[in-house]
């Protein structure tokens, strides 16, 4: 959808310059971590196969993730939710467990039954029913620079506007 906006014909006369495509495969945090992290491995492969295969990004931009459990995401989701029980308190927990997985150091006890102790596992209940799906994807990420309106002819050369942007597919 994202690529079709930068397609469309009000953009017809700008050029686009691709910097640089990260793929992230991500995984729900139930289930083991080696299982998680196979899991995400195969989700951003096989984006990335989709990728090569519809886009012509040239591999040496494309960067990809293999993030595994998805604590991070996992926290936005349930920061934006105000239905999750005792909201903050997980989105608290969720800060300190998403910090542990990213310094690679070992988590202060296992993470999910750290999470199901909150609310007697009515968090952790609701936050697997409605979000935990989300977090089972893999997404791209575009990073490119847009250039300003080009002169329809021009004899001297013109310093064009660049912008660079990013956003997600």
């Amino acid at each position: 959808e994202t690529l079709r906006t930068i397609k469309r014909s009000d953009n017809a006369d700008y050029r686009y310059f691709l910097r640089r495509a990260d793929i992230y495969g991500t995984a729900s945090p139930e289930g083991s971590i080696a299982i998680n992290n196979r899991l995400s491995k195969l989700r951003a492969e096989s984006l990335s196969k989709q990728v090569a295969e519809y886009l012509s990004i040239p591999d040496s931009i494309i960067v990809r993730h293999f993030v595994g459990r998805d604590w991070r995401r996992l926290r936005v989701l349930a920061s934006l939710d105000s239905r999750v029980p005792s909201q903050q308190a997980v989105v608290n927990l969720l800060d300190i467990i998403a910090a542990e997985a990213e310094s690679g150091k070992p988590h202060k006890g296992d993470p999910l039954h750290r999470l199901q102790s909150i609310a007697h596992g009515k968090a952790y209940s609701y936050l697997a029913r409605h979000h935990f799906s989300k977090l089972r994807a893999a997404r791209l990420c575009i990073t490119y620079n847009r250039v300003g309106k080009l002169p329809v002819q021009s004899t001297s050369s013109t310093v064009v506007p660049v912008n660079s942007r990013t956003m997600m597919v």
